[in-house]
């Protein structure tokens, strides 16, 4: 086993660096069709799965995230729990920082 040793300071900008370039890669996945209005984006939004891909994490953690706020759910029907694709990336954004 190796040990690294960083200043609080290496990886904060590790982290900052990271979060940015796998921001950028969810960014450009987001596509468009011929079948949407103007200015609405494909698979606008995303289902608990859908978000903890994106997110790398468990669909209990997108629960979690969900119940205290930090992603707002939205409802598609009666019961189908969605959420919008840019507020999962957003999360992403605001733990870079």
């Amino acid at each position: 086993m190796k040990v690294i040793l960083m200043t609080a300071e290496e990886v904060e900008s590790l982290v900052r660096r990271v979060a940015s370039e796998t921001l950028a890669v969810f960014k450009e996945e987001i596509s468009f069709d011929g079948n949407n209005q103007p200015g609405e984006a494909a698979g606008e939004f995303v289902d608990k799965k859908g978000a903890a891909k994106i997110l790398g994490c468990s669909v209990s953690s997108i629960e979690v995230f969900a119940r205290s706020g930090k992603l707002k759910k939205h409802l598609v029907g009666a019961k189908a729990v969605r959420f919008l694709r840019s507020e999962v990336l957003g999360l992403i954004s605001r733990k870079a920082k």
